[in-house]
């Protein structure tokens, strides 16, 4: 019987017979004198293409295992080193958010991507040339975490409205509330159970707000580390 993973390995090497045949890739590898069979960023170039069509828990754990696995082969390279763990930042934040996650994210992934498969095969290019790349790419992750934080917040903001909403259509009138209640079940019914589940609700939500903005923060105080070793 086919294992999952053995599935998603299938449609990977499938995805990279037709992907290589036609991308410009195969032209940068064959330019710069390198053998494309031997390519390490391969298999990383086809899960990002095939985020356009598919994502779930497994296809972006292959991705940021893939990940993990180049940077310790270019653990030398500061550069390449600052553009896989940006992949990586975002990668864990597509994870935590899937269809859910800001539109931009995805597309960030594919500029970042492009720009480290440009550093990696082009050998003539310059330190300066490198790291102007890598810094376009910072911006845009600097970027798209604010866009993140305001998306976020204007959620929170309109998910709060519509319980507030909610909560006045169930809770009657000063004038209309029975002078006496005779059964503890209707209290409970009536009154108490709507509040509680309103603010249970709320917490929640704003509980799981503020764990993208925790892990979004956590991933770019890394990238701000990095960066300083770089420009040491």
């Amino acid at each position: 019987m086919v294992s999952e993973k053995d599935s998603l390995n299938t449609q990977v090497e499938n995805r990279l017979e037709n992907l290589f045949g036609e991308s410009e890739t195969n032209s940068l590898v064959a330019a710069e004198g390198g053998d494309l069979e031997y390519y390490p960023f391969r298999i990383l170039k086809s899960i990002v293409l095939s985020m356009d069509w598919e994502i779930n828990d497994e296809v972006l754990s292959k991705f940021i295992e893939q990940i993990d696995g180049l940077k310790d082969t270019y653990k030398e390279d500061k550069i390449l080193l600052l553009f896989l763990q940006i992949l990586r930042s975002l990668g864990i934040y597509i994870k935590a958010k899937k269809g859910g996650a800001h539109p931009n994210a995805f597309k960030i992934v594919n500029s970042v991507f492009t720009r480290l498969e440009k550093v990696v095969l082009s050998k003539s290019l310059s330190e300066a040339s490198k790291k102007k790349m890598l810094f376009a790419e910072l911006s845009k992750f600097k970027e798209l975490r604010g866009q993140i934080a305001r998306s976020d917040s204007d959620r929170a903001k309109k998910k709060q409205a519509a319980k507030e909403i909610v909560k006045k259509k169930k809770i009657p009138e000063a004038g209309q509330v029975p002078a006496m209640v005779h059964k503890k079940e209707d209290v409970q019914v009536g009154f108490t159970a709507p509040g509680m589940q309103v603010y249970e609700g709320k917490d929640l939500f704003m509980n799981a707000v503020e764990d993208i903005k925790n892990l979004i923060r956590s991933e770019f105080a890394v990238l701000r580390e990095d960066l300083k070793l770089l420009k040491r």
